[in-house]
């Protein structure tokens, strides 16, 4: 990827004000091969996904055999288009296939095709033909790519393989690997110690963010975006990370306005509109859901990993609409992808039915997936909440005592709705002993379920002492 610094010199801005001209006016204006796949870096980072493949494929019939062109349609065709066939093509005509990007690109393809052990032996092969000099950055870069495919393991033997463990490049992958192991504390005070040394890295700032979101410390995430978003207020990451945030504490109204902004800017793929769908369908608009659902499912290429999330959430705003059959047969769409969990999607079935007044044909989904599932509480679970979320609170209370009594011994869900249950049931005793438990094993689900009966902007963590101090 090219360095968004770049983009904004004034170098390559003249360059792409020529080649603007020129488009608009059919003019024929020379421009060379990294030139044509820079402004294809840059029109697909802006979201311009045609533009881009526009003008990489210039380079590719104006300059046969160019690396940079060639590489950009590769990885283009890889991981926009799930198509390594086609990526495999355009490598295979690169003149030079010692580039060290036709190298990654080589090895990103066994990745994407499941041949990791066959991705690692090519890439310690090209190892050893590097120059001293060049071997640490060849070693981070592989790391940076085994990270990217969430293989942590394979990016800490190579990490371990380098020298000069001081660089910031060697700190930043030593950041993100102690987040992938879920060392977020690690990896938090690895990238405030970046931020401290770069203050306008918005980068730094966004890894820093997503640690501290993972540590279930939103606030301090939502905070460390707005640094990036102050630094670059185009910065998908950055945006993503607060919406993501926001849409964490049940703002969801603010997590849409963020989610539209990163939308704006991220138009090649369909993961804006699918977040996009999800805040609506929890602000109860399903219509305006259902219109960004289809726009992500129009965007999707075949095979892609989000389609078995837009058709289950298409499932559910249907069936706010009491469209009972199409959400059903949504589900159906969803298990056909074979990407998503079967047993929950049958869940899904059950609480399509019972949320529209069909609670027979709702136990017979819910039997089918206990019966058929390897992970029973896990199942149990999902079926208790769908009754939760019906309203059938007598009996959401006795599922989930049976869900807790046999549930493994590190179980940490349900407690929220189990203490919300014993509030509206008026068992006040149980609701102070789950309210308890549930803010301590799970403050996220406990935000999530319970923050609406707190002032906002108080953490779970003092739920229990704010209703002991405010008893009447």
């Amino acid at each position: 990827m090219t360095n968004d610094s770049y983009f904004s010199n004034e170098e390559f801005q003249e360059i792409l004000q020529r080649y603007e001209e020129a488009q608009q006016k059919g003019l024929a204006t020379y421009f060379d091969s990294d030139a044509l796949a820079d402004i294809a870096e840059y029109y697909y980072e802006e979201g311009r996904a045609n533009d881009a493949v526009d003008a990489a494929l210039k380079g590719v019939e104006m300059f046969p055999g160019a690396m940079a062109p060639l590489v950009f349609m590769g990885r283009y065709q890889l991981l926009k288009q799930n198509n390594p066939e086609k990526a495999k093509w355009y490598l295979n005509q690169v003149d030079n296939q010692e580039e060290p990007e036709c190298i990654y690109l080589q090895a990103e393809i066994m990745l994407v095709e499941n041949k990791q052990d066959e991705a690692d032996s090519f890439l310690r092969q090209q190892l050893e033909w590097q120059e001293d000099d060049d071997r640490d950055n060849f070693i981070l870069d592989v790391t940076d790519l085994y990270l990217d495919y969430d293989l942590i393991d394979s990016a800490q033997q190579w990490l371990s393989m380098a020298e000069n463990k001081q660089t910031t490049d060697y700190q930043e992958v030593k950041g993100r690997i102690a987040m992938g192991k879920g060392e977020y504390q690690q990896g938090e005070e690895i990238f405030k110690k970046l931020v401290d040394e770069n203050p306008f890295a918005s980068p730094y700032w966004n890894q820093l963010a997503s640690s501290q979101f993972l540590s279930n410390r939103i606030r301090d995430s939502i905070e460390s975006s707005e640094y990036s978003i102050a630094i670059n207020p185009d910065d998908e990451e950055a945006l993503l990370n607060k919406a993501n945030g926001m849409f964490s504490l049940g703002e969801y109204e603010e997590a849409l306005t963020y989610y539209h902004r990163f939308n704006n800017l991220h138009r090649d793929d369909e993961t804006g509109d699918v977040l996009i769908g999800i805040t609506l369908i929890n602000l109860d608009r399903p219509e305006e859901a259902l219109v960004h659902l289809k726009k992500a499912e129009e965007k999707a290429v075949e095979g892609s990993v989000n389609l078995a999330e837009i058709y289950q959430e298409m499932a559910f705003a249907l069936s706010r609409l009491g469209r009972v059959k199409e959400a059903l047969t949504h589900v159906d769409k969803a298990i056909a992808t074979e990407m998503g969990n079967k047993d929950e999607l049958t869940v899904l079935k059950g609480h399509i039915e019972l949320e529209n007044g069909n609670p027979f044909a709702a136990q017979e989904f819910f039997l089918e997936a206990v019966r058929d599932s390897n992970s029973p509480s896990n199942v149990y679970f999902r079926i208790a909440v769908s009754v939760y979320d019906n309203g059938y609170m007598q009996l959401a209370y006795k599922m989930f005592h049976t869900l807790f009594q046999s549930a493994p011994t590190d179980w940490k869900d349900g407690y929220s709705h189990m203490a919300l249950c014993c509030k509206l049931i008026n068992k006040k005793d149980e609701y102070l002993h789950y309210l308890k438990k549930a803010c301590k094993l799970n403050p996220i689900e406990a935000k999530n379920v319970l923050g609406e009966y707190f002032p906002k902007g108080l953490e779970p963590e003092n739920y229990y002492n704010y209703i002991i101090k405010n008893k009447s």
